[in-house]
């Protein structure tokens, strides 16, 4: 009886870990606002963007939903700050409703979803030219599809299902180590190419001010024994 209490809780401590890792690990972010309409060319004051740092082949996915405006063309715009500035979607005009992306990240950066509104050739800004914006914005195993998880988890019991979702939060979790790991270790290179510059440099510095030295002590010993000073 003892040793199955002993197991129970030890499972318990289990789950409560996992669980707290898949929230440290999958993110989820909703934002709804008002952008007001403005002449083409005015892109800081008629356009905002969500940014969120995403690591290395995180799946991540959105849904926006555009409220009703006359006059007004919404362009949306996904991106990541990169070495190699990935664009992942891109909608021109887009329609009133909701619409959907998803794709997975190349690059550990910083990813930006941006809404534009533009006003149609012919009308001046008003305050009540605006549209109402939301979006809902999930990464990791949170992101995943609902209906591609029901598609393969139809037979399997919610435990088993949820299992499944933990397995996907430890993968991520594990393929987050890894890179930190990389990026220790070219700190710790780019560290010890840095010291040992330094040092290089002080030994230079000290060969240098010692030979500065006795070459002046040469040129005064010189100096004074012309002038019949010593």
């Amino acid at each position: 009886m003892a040793l199955r209490s002993r197991f129970s809780w030890a499972a318990a401590a289990a789950l409560a870990v996992l669980a707290i890792l898949a929230l440290a690990t999958s993110t989820a972010s909703a934002v709804k606002f008002e952008l007001p309409a403005l002449q083409p060319g005015t892109v800081d004051k008629n356009q905002r963007c969500l940014s969120m740092y995403i690591g290395r082949n995180v799946f991540v996915r959105g849904e926006y939903e555009i409220g009703p405006g006359e006059h007004q063309q919404i362009d949306v715009h996904v991106s990541d700050a990169g070495m190699h500035q990935n664009q992942y979607y891109k909608r021109q005009n887009a329609a009133t409703g909701k619409g959907k992306f998803a794709f997975t990240t190349q690059d550990h950066a910083e990813v930006s979803v941006c809404f534009t509104n533009t006003l149609t050739d012919g009308f001046q800004p008003s305050p009540t030219l605006t549209r109402n914006i939301a979006l809902t914005l999930d990464t990791g195993a949170e992101a995943v599809a609902d209906d591609a998880f029901d598609d393969k988890t139809n037979h399997l019991l919610p435990v088993e299902i949820e299992m499944r979702r933990l397995e996907s939060v430890m993968e991520e979790i594990v393929d987050e180590m890894e890179y930190l790991k990389a990026r220790e270790a070219r700190m710790r290179d780019t560290n010890e190419s840095t010291n040992s510059r330094v040092m290089w440099f002080s030994f230079i510095s000290i060969a240098t001010l010692l030979a500065v030295g006795a070459w002046q002590i040469f040129y005064l010993r010189k100096f004074f024994q012309a002038k019949k000073l010593i």
